[in-house]
């Protein structure tokens, strides 16, 4: 057996990482938002992730001093209105009985800083998708409730309809 002497040291093997089966590389994952608090906040839209902040903001300097989480008071007011009238009643679900052929809406509350100065407070609105109703057939996509002027005019034509047409209202503001 021949031996060769070299002044070189033998390089050391290392294994390459990506050669071994059980790597996996993930890709570098772009930084998250700063402004996503939690898994809730995904489907807000910018201005309502800036009233969050801002509602969060005026209370840590004493501006308003409403108890509770940010918009939890306006949500259950908007909540406990609908029930008081009647308006929807909370039960639940049954998806293989009661309600196997019920279609359901998608609905979310939308939050908004009313104010938003030294008089401000929090609102909150409870809205349903009723855009994919199929007995619908227009919806105008910029308002999500009936416009003043449709209102008006409902009432101008219930005056002139038969007495035993009824015509129902609500909330106008």
């Amino acid at each position: 057996m021949i031996e060769h002497e070299s002044s070189e040291e033998t390089p050391k093997f290392t294994p390459n990482q990506h050669d071994s089966p059980f790597t996996l590389i993930q890709p570098e994952q772009p930084p998250k938002a700063t402004y996503l608090t939690n898994s809730s906040d995904t489907f807000l839209s910018k201005k309502e992730l800036n009233d969050r902040a801002l509602c969060i903001k005026l209370r840590a300097e004493g501006i308003t001093k409403i108890p509770g989480l940010p918009f939890e008071g306006s949500d259950q007011k908007e909540f406990d209105q609908f029930s008081e009238r009647g308006v929807f009643e909370f039960i639940k679900y049954d998806p293989n009985g009661t309600h196997k052929n019920i279609r359901l809406f998608k609905s979310r509350m939308v939050r908004e800083v009313k104010g938003k100065n030294e008089n401000s407070f929090e609102k909150s609105r409870f809205v349903i998708a009723g855009h994919s109703h199929a007995d619908k057939s227009y919806i105008p996509t910029q308002s999500q409730t009936i416009q003043r002027v449709s209102q008006r005019l409902l009432i101008a034509i219930a005056a002139f309809l038969q007495e035993s047409t009824r015509l129902e209202l609500r909330d106008i503001s």
